[in-house]
C-alpha cells in the first residue's frame, strides 16, 4: 500500500522479538497497566495489573500456552502507559474491571498526575 501511494513505510519493530520488546520497555522505565483483554488465557485478574518483569514472565508463559502474541500485537490485550522516562509525572488511576464473559476492560473512574 505504501509503495502504491509513493510513501516510505518505516516499521522499526517489524521482525523484532516481541518478548524482548516488552522487556526493553520495562527496563527503560515504562510502567503500563492492562486495560483490555480479549483472548483465551487472559482473565479478569489481568485487568488493571501493572505489567512488571514478574507478570511479563507469566504473560510469556500464557502466550506460549494459548498461542497469542506476548506484546498484544494481535489485539489480545491493550495497555495504557502510566509512567515512563518521557513523563515528568506518573498517572495514578483508580478503576475497576468490567467482565463480559470471555473478554473485559478496566473501567477508569478517575486519573490524576502525581
Amino acid at each position: 500500500m505504501a509503495e502504491r501511494l509513493g510513501v516510505i513505510s518505516y516499521c522499526p519493530l517489524w521482525h523484532h522479538d516481541p518478548g524482548a520488546h516488552m522487556r526493553d520497555l520495562i527496563e527503560c522505565g515504562f510502567e503500563m497497566i492492562l486495560v483490555s483483554v480479549s483472548c483465551e488465557g487472559l482473565t479478569v485478574e489481568w485487568l488493571g495489573r501493572v505489567l512488571d518483569e514478574y507478570y511479563l514472565r507469566k504473560l510469556e508463559s500464557l502466550s506460549l500456552e494459548y498461542r497469542f502474541s506476548v506484546d498484544g500485537e494481535g489485539g489480545e490485550y491493550e495497555t495504557i502507559i502510566i509512567a515512563g522516562p518521557h513523563m515528568s509525572k506518573r498517572i495514578e488511576i483508580v478503576g475497576r474491571p468490567v467482565w463480559h464473559g470471555a473478554r473485559g476492560e478496566f473501567q477508569i473512574d478517575s486519573a490524576k498526575l502525581i
